[in-house]
């Protein structure tokens, strides 16, 4: 096949240029120079493209780095810091803290990324002046419909949940679910300390990010509901939609423990058991927007009086199954949700916290026969894997280490990097994305 030679005019290269410069620094802050060489730019062509983003008031200048460490380790040091983490309310929320509270699987951060501009910058020549985005000159509002709850949260220009809000609320509801989520939207968008420039909204199951309609959603019970229709109404268009699963493979992306690779898959383990998969980077959609499930694997039982038995993983390893296991045990009581049961197997001292935590394991052995089948079938650079069993990631890898005979190591398979609030953060990146293609001309 011929291909076309595309003309790409000076204001268009300024803005692929300026879009390319500033997803550059979204975890990391640069020198000029550091830009240029990894851009293939001059820097002069930085200065300039660097001047339009910081007469946006998207990019600043942090002070040259030829000072020790120590005097760049105070919140300064970290764009959009805060010196302590506020109380939890459970009904409000929280701040949901900043960059610090991450897992870091490697060290493009902000803080350890100046300490090494520093550790150059002494040997020799002028001190870099690293350039650092200003996390908190937009904002985008994430909004997830879930089992149990609808979250909704305020997420800065570096992926940083700053807070959110919570309700609890029968899911079956269409029309009172987005009526109420509407009102938490405005609670959060009036509170924030910068415009905010959109509004991202997922859930689980079957998302036509195309249409915005929710195809189906089995533990919601929604079968097609036009949800960036009929939210966007109420709070304004327009509203992006997309499945929670391949929000959060795009967020681990841009912001969590894939920053850095190219391949990965993500798999969540909460009421939905779910696959994301990226390819060069691109966050893989299918024909129509059906992909993800995993529920339907089939995996070992884990049950040793019985190691030929296999089970469905959709029938044991989603929270609602766990918990009914739990209940018919009394380990936890009819109102008590995930978050309870993990909290009574990290105390681990009585028969019922020992309970919980042998709950918790066998689920972790059965998601590990899971991620056995899928490190054979893909090979991705990484398996980052969120939701509810990370806590329990080493099982995992234990379980996969046995049956594959490799890719167990905690390199390959990882945790969500996403911070405390995931599923917020991964629903306001799609809108985040969207920004960072034009940062200067974005309207």
């Amino acid at each position: 096949m011929t291909r076309t030679p595309r003309v790409t005019r000076p204001t268009q290269a300024r803005n692929t240029n300026g879009a390319a410069l500033f997803q550059l620094l979204i975890t990391t802050p640069l020198s000029r120079a550091e830009i240029a060489t990894r851009l293939g730019l001059t820097q002069g062509a930085v200065t300039r493209i660097a001047a339009a983003l910081m007469d946006a008031g998207l990019l600043r200048e942090l002070g040259p780095v030829s000072k020790s460490p120590s005097a760049i380790a105070g919140p300064d040091a970290v764009p959009g810091a805060t010196a302590e983490t506020p109380e939890y309310n459970p009904v409000l929320g929280r701040s949901c803290g900043d960059a610090r509270n991450r897992p870091d699987p490697d060290s493009h951060r902000t803080g350890t990324s100046i300490q090494a501009l520093n550790a150059r910058s002494t040997q020799g020549g002028r001190p870099r002046v690293p350039l650092a985005i200003v996390p908190d000159a937009r904002f985008a509002i994430g909004v997830h419909f879930g089992l149990q709850w609808t979250t909704v949260g305020l997420v800065n220009l570096q992926g940083e949940c700053v807070t959110w809000r919570r309700h609890e609320r029968d899911p079956s509801d269409v029309t009172t679910t987005l009526r109420e989520a509407s009102v938490l939207v405005d609670e959060v968008a009036a509170g924030a300390p910068g415009p905010v420039i959109g509004v991202g909204a997922t859930t689980g199951g079957w998302v036509d990010p195309t249409s915005g309609v929710v195809r189906a959603n089995e533990a919601l019970g929604w079968r097609e509901v036009s949800l960036a229709e009929r939210f966007g109404a109420q709070v304004g268009p327009p509203v992006t939609v997309d499945s929670h699963v391949r929000s959060e493979t795009l967020a681990e992306l841009l912001f969590g423990a894939a920053r850095t690779v190219s391949d990965i898959a993500y798999l969540f383990v909460g009421n939905v058991l779910e696959l994301g998969l990226s390819v060069n980077r691109e966050v893989r959609v299918g024909v129509a927007g059906a992909e993800g499930s995993v529920a339907d694997l089939i995996v070992p039982a884990g049950d040793r009086a019985a190691p030929n038995k296999y089970v469905r993983l959709g029938d044991v390893a989603t929270d609602r199954a766990v918990l009914a296991a739990a209940r018919r045990s009394k380990t936890v009581t009819a109102r008590d949700g995930i978050a309870e049961l993990a909290a009574l197997a990290s105390r681990g001292v009585t028969a019922r916290e020992q309970r919980a935590d042998a709950i918790l394991r066998e689920r972790a052995t059965r998601i590990g026969g899971a991620v056995a089948q899928l490190m054979t079938l893909l090979d991705p650079e990484l398996m980052v894997v969120g939701g509810s069993v990370p806590a329990y990631l080493d099982d995992v890898r234990a379980v996969v280490a046995r049956l594959t005979g490799r890719w167990g190591s905690a390199e390959r398979i990882v945790a969500s990097g996403l911070g405390e609030q995931p599923l917020v953060t991964a629903s306001a990146a799609a809108v985040l994305v969207g920004f960072y293609d034009d940062p200067v001309g974005w309207n």
